[in-house]
């Protein structure tokens, strides 16, 4: 059996899907030269240890810098062009909800306040004293949303149940007025109108807490009344996918991706995943864009609330996109981010496009382990963080003595999966240095959590180093036959590349290695022989094994049963 069509993107589960797709696609490029899979450039952490929280809004603005805005304080970073990031502001009211530049100035938004800042005066860390945090007031102190966007010449603030605008002269607190157990948590210029997403908040006197919710259509200008609505039953509209003159929506914590026909949203695709109670994932508002021609979004497991622990689908950049027409638009994990390994426990706050570089702003959170040493040592698994890099600690039960949570703390490797902690970045990266390490003494309990924070950046000198891609599993017309050989032909192997192989027999629950392959250079071929007998259903896996910036390129892989 051969199979040489790679454009099906992500199948809907390992039994079912388009033609040419799999059940899993981990940094593969399937896009650019249709009929070929590759793996995709990497992203590196390209912020160093200088952003240190999660950052929900982003904006690229006219001066040629990048701002990033905290979701977890008034922290506002400036990158340069230059990909040099410093701290430029610290807003007084608190966490940043909402971010847009508009006529010559930066906005954004703190609990009931709208900040601004000159671009002019944006770029110079020293000019940042000429801010107003207090520039207008709104009329609800909203602590979790605050979309923003330009329509028809006007800034609108979603506001609690409410939309503010303002056009320079005047601001309106209340230009849109909406029932008041919804609350605005995203908006999308659509034509000459706005669409306005909510979710149900919880503690209303009405539809408290269901998984109900509403998009609304709005001409921008009524104030007590919409033009358009569609009920969907979700816990919320998270995020607007764009798609040139096409639009999607994530809503709910299950995955679900729905398409909007103008009037009604229509359920379209659903990332694959084990959702349950406790493990649920979503996309941030601002975590979406278009790169090369490709609607991407960040999809964030275990977004940072209590009731969410689990990892119910693999994290990371997807793509809802096609070559061209003549192709299916379909689901692919593009771009994991320099912190999954494995592709679990990361929020992806933000991303920003510019040229075709991508930017993501991503928040990491591992389960670790604290000794009650001199020094504390830190035992994380797979953990792939720099010296200086700033961390915090959360627990189900008590941190031991030495570690406070929510303080901050630098890292500092000593071997392998396993940190020393300090009190300033500049004691943890001078090498060798006992002054500032954290003792820890006493007892502890519980579950302990470390979380980081970065922004990465598209790595144009080196591919992504672990990308797989797992088919679906075949179960007909293969029953008690004896599995022979695997094998993948390739446009192009180059040196210091190749290919492995695995397979899962009558759905086990882990993969088993095939034997080593072997190039047949002549015909172009990675081939394994691979005797297996008594199957009902089998599952392949390859992984691709990179050189730098070099990877094997594929046109066809497949399988003989004797």
């Amino acid at each position: 059996m051969i199979f040489s069509d790679f454009s099906g993107g992500i199948s809907d589960s390992i039994l079912r899907g388009v033609d040419g797709s799999f059940a899993t696609l981990v940094g593969l490029n399937i896009h650019e030269t249709p009929g070929l899979i590759t793996p995709n450039q990497k992203l590196s952490i390209n912020s160093g240890y200088v952003i240190t929280e999660l950052c929900k809004n982003v904006v690229n603005a006219s001066d040629g810098n990048t701002y990033f805005f905290s979701s977890e304080s008034g922290k506002i970073w400036k990158k340069t062009s230059a990909d040099v990031y410093t701290l430029v502001h610290t807003n007084t009211k608190g966490a940043n909800l909402g971010a847009k530049e508009y006529n010559g100035y930066i906005y954004y938004v703190g609990a009931g306040f709208l900040g601004r800042q000159s671009v002019a005066l944006a770029a110079s860390e020293a000019s940042w004293s000429s801010q107003d945090d207090d520039y207008q007031t709104f009329t609800n102190a909203e602590t979790v949303f605050a979309p923003m966007e330009e329509q028809n010449g006007i800034l609108f603030i979603g506001n609690g149940n409410l939309i503010a605008s303002f056009d320079e002269t005047t601001f309106q607190t209340a230009a849109l007025d909406l029932p008041s157990y919804f609350r605005i948590s995203a908006l999308y210029p659509w034509g000459i109108e706005l669409l306005v997403g909510t979710y149900v908040g919880a503690g209303t006197t009405n539809l408290a807490k269901t998984n109900y919710c509403k998009l609304f259509r709005w001409n921008t200008y009524t104030t007590d009344s919409w033009n358009d609505s569609d009920v969907i039953y979700e816990a919320g509209i998270n995020a607007f996918i764009p798609a040139d003159n096409n639009v999607f929506v994530q809503a709910g914590i299950n995955g679900q991706i729905y398409y909007y026909n103008g009037s009604q949203l229509i359920p379209y695709r659903k990332i694959p995943g084990t959702f349950s109670a406790t493990a649920y994932g979503l996309v941030y508002a601002n975590a979406v864009g278009w790169f090369k021609g490709l609607p991407i979004f960040g999809f964030s497991n275990s977004p940072d609330t209590a009731n969410s622990t689990g990892n119910p689908a693999n994290c990371g950049i997807y793509s809802l996109g096609q070559f061209s027409p003549n192709y299916k638009r379909v689901l692919n994990l593009e771009f994991p981010l320099s912190v999954i390994n494995p592709l679990a426990s990361v929020e992806i706050g933000s991303i920003i496009t510019i040229g075709n570089n991508v930017y993501s702003s991503w928040k990491k959170k591992l389960t670790i382990t604290l000794s009650i040493t001199n020094p504390c040592v830190v035992a994380p698994y797979s953990l792939g963080i720099t010296n200086g890099t700033e961390v915090k600690f959360i627990t189900t039960g008590a941190l031991p003595t030495g570690i406070t949570a929510g303080t901050a703390y630098y890292v500092r490797t000593t071997i392998i999966n396993t940190i020393n902690l300090y009190d300033t970045a500049a004691h943890a990266i001078d090498t060798g240095a006992t002054t500032g390490r954290i003792t820890t003494s006493g007892t502890q309990s519980g579950v302990h959590t470390m979380s980081w924070a970065g922004v990465d950046k598209i790595d144009y000198t080196t591919k992504y180093a672990s990308a797989y891609l797992e088919t679906l599993v075949f179960n007909k017309g293969i029953f008690n036959k004896e599995l022979y050989e695997l094998f993948a032909s390739y446009y192009s192997m180059p040196t210091g590349c190749s290919l492995s192989f695995s397979t899962k027999k009558n759905y086990a629950s882990s993969w088993t290695a095939s034997p080593t392959p072997e190039n047949e250079t002549e015909y172009g071929l990675i081939r394994t022989q691979d005797n297996m007998r008594f199957i009902k259903a089998i599952q392949f896996k390859i992984n691709f094994t990179t050189s730098s910036n070099n990877a094997p390129i594929l046109d066809y892989i497949g399988f003989n049963f004797n």
